[in-house]
């Protein structure tokens, strides 16, 4: 699997030492004499014979290379990612199997170049480009208004794309990108990002500080999971690897460490505009090893505290009296250390005034 740095790149095979740590810095000289890739020489500035033009961002294509620099797109020869100057046939029309360049009379550089749908999307900060054909001469054409900051955080999860804008982050389907990262409430200035089975991971910067945060695509749940500085990402054989700013090399869900969490429940008003009043709270969870949950509750009239402590001990059920009375809505929030399953939830809540009350279970979310 191969880190992608810039112009640079860390690479790594089957013989290098195998990651069993946690964290752990790769040190390792690649046998570029042996290595299953080829290098060429250039002889001139592009478009010179054997030459190449330089390239940021690059995916493959029908055999291809595609790849952007500034404000320029290329496409090597058909079968030979080493040409890139081969243009024309012998009556100088556009060669089926040629190279192609083209430089778009448009605002900005672009920033990320990928296959996606069978089709080359590409990217600049407030722009996201569609590129038809396969073969020369290619159409290219502008499909929405928003864009991708940073090349990097661009990954595909879900049959979907998914990267990082300027306010956030954004699904992209092939239409105009949605953005679906409203509750991170922040805005970004570099990124990069990795699909990893149903997940998204994005380490995201806003000019001060960074963070890496993870979609759970299927449920829609985002986690906020570190602050290290991550610079690329590689899945390798069902494992996910972080290259940091430091030089390190993480490989995630590997470690023993027990991890600090929180998870807070949506505002339940269950439907209804008449008064609740709520009187226990039912909870089933799992614990493990030396795991703890604290559980706190809030109203639309009073702020949050806590009710309920749980420590590991198998499977818990915990009965909680909580009153809270005439409210509009009530809301959960759990917090702990170690891993913890949250099965069931369930309360007692009345509905209406006391003169026109109906008791009975509703039910909060139910797993």
């Amino acid at each position: 699997y191969i880190l992608q740095i810039g112009y640079s790149c860390v690479s790594t095979s089957d013989s290098a030492d195998r990651i069993c740590a946690e964290r752990q810095i790769l040190d390792r000289n690649t046998d570029y004499n042996n290595s299953k890739f080829h290098m060429w020489i250039e002889t001139g500035v592009y478009p010179a014979p054997n030459s190449r033009p330089k390239i940021y961002y690059a995916c493959t294509d029908n055999n291809r290379v595609a790849g952007v620099y500034q404000n320029n797109f290329y496409a090597s020869c058909l079968g030979d990612y080493t040409n890139w100057v081969d243009f024309v046939d012998a009556d100088g029309n556009p060669k089926e199997t040629g190279a192609y360049a083209e430089e778009l009379n448009t605002a900005g550089d672009f920033s990320g170049c990928v296959k996606y749908a069978g089709n080359v999307v590409l990217t600049k900060a407030d722009m996201i480009y569609l590129c038809y054909g396969n073969k020369p001469p290619y159409r290219i054409v502008e499909i929405a208004k928003t864009g991708c900051i940073d090349g990097r955080s661009i990954a595909e999860c879900g049959g979907y794309l998914y990267f990082l804008g300027r306010d956030g982050i954004y699904r992209f389907s092939g239409g105009v990108p949605v953005l679906i990262s409203q509750k991170l409430d922040r805005n970004f200035v570099s990124g990069c990002g990795v699909s990893a089975g149903k997940k998204y991971y994005c380490c995201a910067y806003d000019g001060e500080r960074h963070e890496l945060y993870c979609l759970d695509t299927e449920r829609g749940i985002w986690h906020v999971e570190d602050d290290r500085e991550f610079i690329s990402f590689a899945a390798h054989e069902n494992e996910l690897y972080g290259l940091t700013a430091q030089g390190e090399i993480i490989k995630f869900n590997s470690g023993s460490d027990a991890v600090k969490w929180e998870f807070t429940t949506k505002q339940f008003d269950f439907d209804t505009d008449y008064t609740k009043n709520l009187a226990k709270v039912y909870c089933r969870l799992k614990l493990y090893g030396q795991a703890w949950t604290d559980i706190y509750i809030r109203s639309s009239k009073t702020d949050w505290h806590k009710f309920a402590n749980i420590k590991a001990n198998g499977e818990n059920v915990i009965q909680a009296k909580c009153k809270v009375k005439k409210c509009d809505f009530i809301q959960l929030k759990f917090r702990g250390k170690g891993q913890c399953e949250i099965m069931d939830i369930y309360a007692d809540i009345t509905v209406g005034t006391k003169k026109h009350r109906a008791g009975k279970n509703l039910t909060v979310f139910r797993k």
